[in-house]
């Protein structure tokens, strides 16, 4: 048998597959060229962020709210996209990350100003009332501002101003959560009604224990007993009733030691240096 061989057929196909493999070449290398153009044109310093305004923050927090931005700036896209880019950069991501890290804000508002300049409005937590711990634990070793939501969502100094009432309760445990906000705000203004009302010196204290009963402690020593669960109005209204009555007549409330509402028509009180009545 005698074998064929088309030397001409076969230098064709090798020139095509040459062609072939040089215009492959010329395809990626026109793609890495206009990949690293990209990444060139993102990483261009003419819209490079390279400060952050912060507005709205104490002088350390707003070193903090920077840090985070910084930090949040760092990290590029997929290891190759600057973040720093003002088109770019992950505005979402700021904020959240300055939310999570800075409990003391409670918005935060992130927008370009210039090619190069990223402004940070924020609005700082303002503290309604300290938690101090357990409401059988009155002395706690440490205590946390309580924002308008009952939220205990940072350590208080310990020269915290007096002015501020002191809770004491369990907190939920995953939210720092004391009660509901709904519960909260309506036992705040239960609390702002009654430290009206008598002749006190104001509300200093309110335990709330695990029966979800309250006592009220006033600056005069005084304290006040009543069921969370029970009407506003109700406690209100069945305090001033008290405070009429025979026993406190003639005689300021900073002689009794405490009254308790909690047994509806039943009234139960203590003057200080006497039995429970």
């Amino acid at each position: 048998m005698v074998a064929r061989i088309a030397l001409g057929e076969s230098r064709a196909r090798a020139r095509r597959r040459k062609r072939r493999l040089v215009a492959l070449g010329l395809i990626v290398a026109a793609v890495l060229a206009l990949f690293g153009g990209v990444v060139w044109l993102v990483d261009a310093p003419f819209w490079q962020i390279t400060s952050v305004d912060v507005v709205g923050a104490s002088d350390a927090d707003a070193a903090m709210i920077q840090q985070v931005g910084a930090d949040t700036l760092a990290h590029p896209y997929l290891h190759l996209f600057s973040k720093r880019n003002i088109l770019l950069y992950p505005k979402q991501a700021i904020t959240a990350a300055l939310l999570v890290q800075i409990p003391t804000l409670s918005r935060v508002e992130v927008h370009a100003t210039s090619l190069h300049t990223l402004a940070v409005a924020v609005v700082e937590q303002q503290p309604v009332a300290l938690w101090c711990g357990d409401a059988s634990t009155v002395f706690a070793a440490s205590c946390h501002y309580l924002d308008v939501h009952g939220v205990a969502y940072v350590p208080a100094p310990t020269s915290t101003p007096s002015a501020f009432v002191t809770y004491y309760g369990a907190l939920a445990t995953s939210s720092n959560q004391f009660l509901t906000p709904e519960q909260f705000s309506t036992l705040t203004a239960l609390v702002a009604a009654l430290g009206k009302q008598g002749d006190t010196s104001g509300v200093v204290g309110v335990a709330v224990d695990t029966n979800d009963d309250v006592r009220l402690t006033y600056a005069d020593g005084f304290s006040l007993l009543f069921a969370r669960s029970a009407d506003g109005s109700d406690v209100l209204k069945r305090y001033a009733l008290a405070l009429t009555a025979s026993p406190f007549v003639g005689q300021p409330i900073a002689n009794v030691s405490y009254l308790d509402l909690r047994f509806g028509d039943k009234l139960y009180y203590k003057l200080k240096n006497t039995s429970p009545k």
